[in-house]
């Protein structure tokens, strides 16, 4: 599946908006107070996360003049775990934040609770054609964790030299403070030490779930033309759950 790399996923979602006009102003809310999303940052299993708009009138690749029926949502996003439980935690500390970035969504029955939500965003979701992970053995907790063990060598590093640049110190004097220093910071890094590796194998649910959606996704491959989908006519879907991402 190439939404999968090592232990990241790729999520990548195309959603109708009725106003991109709204959005685009909520959106600048958001950027002047940044603290609001924030709190993205204590989930350490995001890579990534960035929302894009794209106007009825700027469909990337239309002739111009063209106009879709809808303006539209971009969200991406790189992660570890499994896709359910990144979007549970994803509703579960940002519920406000995400209602506000999808707001007046064709189809968006709200973040919470999470079983209506992650159903729109599967239906609304794309497999990547191609991904790439720099550090595919890496989580974000084992980078964030490296850090952690390189300053810890910084520290044991600076303490060396000062104790060889000490004359009263003899060495058997040097040896003991050193290797007291070694254990105090081992001792700290016992749980930082990252352990590359595979990522964990998901539930039973997860092949099937992975299946429906290649299945969705050669639908949509038969109506992608050169530059995007092909226009699809009738009401858009309001009912909740939401809709395929339709021009």
């Amino acid at each position: 599946m190439t939404n999968l790399a090592g232990k990241a996923y790729a999520l990548t979602v195309i959603s109708p908006q009725a106003l991109t006009w709204l959005n685009r102003f909520l959106f600048a809310v958001f950027r002047s107070r940044p603290s609001v999303l924030g709190v993205l940052h204590k989930l350490r299993i995001i890579h990534f996360a960035r929302w894009v708009l794209l106007p009825a009138d700027r469909w990337p690749g239309e002739p111009k003049g063209w106009r879709s029926r809808h303006g539209y949502m971009l969200f991406v996003s790189n992660f570890n775990s499994t896709w359910d439980v990144y979007l549970d935690e994803f509703s579960d500390i940002l519920a406000f934040g995400l209602d506000a970035l999808w707001y007046w969504g064709v189809g968006f029955p709200k973040s919470m609770p999470s079983t209506p939500f992650k159903a729109y965003i599967d239906h609304n979701s794309i497999d990547a054609g191609y991904y790439y992970n720099a550090t595919p053995a890496h989580a974000v907790r084992d980078v964030h964790n490296a850090f952690l063990v390189r300053r810890g060598i910084d520290h044991l590093e600076r303490r060396l030299q000062e104790l060889d640049a000490d004359p009263a110190l003899s060495e058997a004097d040097r040896e003991a403070r050193f290797e007291a220093t070694f254990d105090q910071v081992f001792r700290g890094l016992a749980n930082s030490l990252p352990s590359p590796g595979r990522a964990p194998l998901a539930d039973s649910a997860q092949p099937q779930l992975n299946n429906e959606r290649r299945n969705r996704i050669r639908e949509l491959e038969q109506l992608r033309r050169p530059f995007g989908f092909l226009p699809r006519a009738g009401v858009a879907p309001t009912e909740p759950g939401g809709g395929h991402a339709q021009l």
